[in-house]
């Protein structure tokens, strides 16, 4: 119901019957949607107060002449609003909402390359699902200074290193945490907090199988999050450790990107 009030290009509303719930409807279409709702009422019918000031067509069902009248003042209404997005709501009279458009994924991988002057190798940008994509050697996450990884669900490079980099059953549900138990292996210690411009390597996980990934890296965000370590299982190979530091850390957070060059 929802959905079909925000997504209609027209709502004709009758207020005849003064129900709660065609308010409360009537109120959520004008939250969502500036124009093209048409409150209609049967003659006689006392509008609260507070939605008095609308525009409203009054109709008679025992005067057929009214009914053809009320017809033809629908037919206007909606080819007026239509073309002029004349706004009815009074909720978009008085603030300055705009709902954002609905995102939606890029249903293929499309590859864009540019050659650098100087070292004349070539920088790319690939679009589409980061699940989805082959052919990158390294995938880049930048997690908290702990070091902790995103839930599986989470639509983020580092939930989907974590979930496709780990070993599934059927159900799709994880039996082995790789990518997550190879970044707590190389922690140690409790409430560990590693310094900016750490990076941690591990293993790829399933994602070599899956997506040709050789190694996927971990630095940290520059503005580390509450919080400590996990602690996992160190039954995995351990993972490579590599440190850069920056002599003058900045505070703003880090690029999350999945990179590698092409040749």
């Amino acid at each position: 119901m929802l959905e079909h009030i925000y997504r209609s290009d027209v709502a004709v509303v009758d207020i005849t019957t003064l129900n709660p719930n065609v308010f409360y409807e009537l109120g959520v279409r004008h939250s969502l949607v500036g124009h093209v709702t048409v409150i209609i009422k049967r003659k006689g019918t006392n509008i609260p107060f507070n939605i008095n000031g609308l525009n409203s067509i009054e109709y008679d069902p025992c005067d057929l002449q009214s009914v053809d009248e009320t017809k033809k003042k629908i037919v206007r209404f909606i080819q007026n609003g239509l073309k002029t997005r004349k706004v009815d709501s009074l909720v978009h009279e008085s603030l300055p909402i705009q709902i954002a458009a609905e995102v939606t994924p890029l249903q293929h991988a499309k590859r864009y390359t540019t050659k650098l002057p100087v070292s004349g190798k070539e920088i790319g940008l690939i679009t589409g699902e980061l699940h989805k994509i082959k052919g990158v050697d390294v995938w880049v996450s930048s997690e908290n200074t702990n070091m902790q990884m995103a839930r599986f669900y989470e639509r983020s490079v580092s939930g989907t290193i974590r979930y496709y980099g780990a070993k599934r059953n059927k159900a799709g549900q994880v039996t082995d945490d790789i990518v997550a138990k190879e970044l707590a292996a190389a922690i140690v210690g409790e409430n560990v907090v590693v310094p900016a411009a750490t990076v941690i390597a591990t293993s790829a996980g399933q994602l070599a199988a899956s997506n040709g990934v050789k190694r996927s890296s971990m630095p940290p965000r520059s503005t580390a999050r509450s919080g400590s370590a996990s602690r996992r299982s160190r039954t995995s190979r351990p993972a490579s450790t590599t440190r850069w530091h920056s002599p003058t850390p900045t505070r703003k957070r880090a690029p999350i990107c999945a990179a590698s060059c092409f040749r």
